[in-house]
């Protein structure tokens, strides 16, 4: 093997292995961004409901992965990503509600 070409091999493992650490710390900031009180089952009922292409048995050790950040998941880090989002707009609409009665919503 040349140096060209072992340079070029070298180049594409580190790009790989930084796109797949880009979505690594994607999913672990949307479980990150989730309110308190939400948690993985929470966010499982949502891809549920909105993903139904994702909800099949079949796809837990992948899921246990992803979640966990073993592995890089796009599909399902887009997911729990729109999840995060949706319980962001529930929870700031709830407390919007309740400081409207002068309440504070519990963490």
């Amino acid at each position: 093997m040349n140096d060209q070409t072992s340079a070029r091999m070298a180049k594409k493992r580190v790009q790989a292995a930084t796109a797949s650490g880009e979505w690594r710390n994607k999913m672990k900031a949307a479980r990150n961004a989730l309110p308190a009180g939400i948690g993985q089952q929470d966010v499982l009922v949502y891809i549920s409901q909105f993903f139904p292409d994702l909800d099949r048995l079949t796809y837990a050790t992948r899921w246990r992965n992803a979640w966990l950040g073993r592995v890089a998941d796009p599909e399902l880090t887009t997911a729990v990503e729109k999840a995060a989002e949706h319980y962001i707009q529930l929870k700031a609409k709830a407390s919007k509600r309740l400081s409207r009665q002068k309440m504070k919503l519990m963490s």
